[in-house]
């Protein structure tokens, strides 16, 4: 992973770097998937990839025309369908982060409504915030929500965020906005 990482900013660094800025919903996804790649570097990876597929496809059917006769039509379709083989492999490489996010909103809002109750009746018994952030990030059925818990507490303990910060920051990155509404009234009520 690193190393593919490393020569895919190598060889391909410069030209992300200049199209990155066309590339926001790759960011966003990023940040919202909790992939842990800048997005020059994730772009360069796309790129790179894409090119290797259009070239090993290539390879492939050249070995393919060396053995079968093919007419003129046939050996030019053959040519676009390793161009689009490359520029899929980077379009899905670039999709993938988006995609994970969907994932991760599904499992938040699926499990909010549990997830919620159980919030209440810790909060109704009067436990900090911190702790009962504490507590549901154990429960591993509310799948990204007690994740996203434990990166609050995590944003606690190991960066001395306040709670409120850590809370903030997890509200700005989630990609459940359900979830983004619930950590922002969360913390306006402990604001007051």
């Amino acid at each position: 992973e690193e190393t593919i990482s490393r020569i895919s900013i190598s060889l391909f660094g410069w030209a992300a770097e200049r199209v990155q800025d066309k590339f926001a919903f790759v960011k966003t996804g990023l940040n919202q998937s909790v992939i842990k790649f800048l997005l020059k570097a994730w772009i360069s990876i796309a790129m790179f990839s894409g090119v290797a597929a259009f070239l090993a496809s290539s390879v492939f059917i050249i070995i393919l025309s060396l053995f079968m006769s093919f007419d003129i039509m046939t050996q030019v379709t053959l040519a676009l369908l390793s161009i689009v083989i490359g520029i899929g492999t980077f379009g899905v490489i670039c999709l993938y982060p988006h995609e994970k996010a969907i994932s991760r909103r599904r499992s938040i809002d699926v499990n909010l409504p549990f997830a919620l109750n159980h919030i209440s009746a810790i909060s109704a018994s009067g436990v900090p915030p911190y702790v009962m952030f504490k507590l549901i990030r154990v429960f591993g059925e509310y799948g990204e929500i007690a994740k996203e818990s434990q990166k609050i507490v995590r944003n606690v303990d190991l960066f001395g965020l306040s709670i409120t910060e850590a809370i903030m920051e997890i509200a700005a990155r989630t990609p459940s906005k359900n979830f983004k509404e619930l950590l922002a009234k969360r913390t306006v009520v402990m604001i007051d």
